[in-house]
């Protein structure tokens, strides 16, 4: 008995370094954390002033505009106690029309989204300025590529037929007289 056990012992150890490996690869098991899909949409005027920054004179922050989607509209939400509080767990969440100056106080923007950055995204979308009645149409583009076992992004907004790399748009619009 004491002769089997010995084999068997023997036989294990060999199995156990035989299954090791030097392969540095990431293990195929592995779960990623994948960043959500979004739109940033930034608003300067002709000097390049970003006027969704409170601080610039004629600023719109707090003002009626709107992003349409999917035949929808989202007003920005201004405020952050507005927004829907998330789970522990990050997971992407529509939020739809974000005035980031309520997560930060740098780089005032307004975010669309919070889609699943794991899905393909090809979105048609119509930003409005409610006190101009100005409109600007755009598309928006969002793939999930593999580049040697890591997670790469392909995202790319169609604006007055040029297409513009990433997933930012710049707009030139008046300031606001108000």
């Amino acid at each position: 008995m004491k002769k089997f056990l010995y084999i068997l012992t023997a036989f294990t150890l060999l199995l156990t370094v035989s299954a090791c490996s030097d392969n540095d690869e990431p293990d195929p098991g592995l779960i990623w954390d994948i960043r959500p899909a979004g739109v940033t949409v930034y608003l300067v005027d002709e000097e390049g002033n970003n006027l969704l920054d409170p601080a610039v004179e004629g600023n719109w922050v707090g003002e009626p505009m709107w992003i349409s989607y999917d035949g929808k509209a989202y007003n920005p939400c201004w405020k952050e106690e507005d927004l829907p509080r998330p789970s522990r767990f990050y997971l992407a969440m529509f939020y739809g029309a974000v005035w980031t100056g309520v997560w930060s106080d740098q780089h005032y923007s307004l975010y669309f989204g919070q889609f699943q950055g794991e899905d393909p995204i090809d979105l048609k979308l119509t930003f409005g300025i409610t006190a101009t009645n100005t409109v600007y149409d755009f598309e928006y583009s969002h793939r999930l590529v593999w580049k040697k076992k890591e997670p790469h992004f392909d995202d790319h907004i169609i604006y007055k037929g040029k297409k513009i790399e990433g997933n930012t748009l710049t707009l030139t619009v008046p300031r606001n007289t108000k």
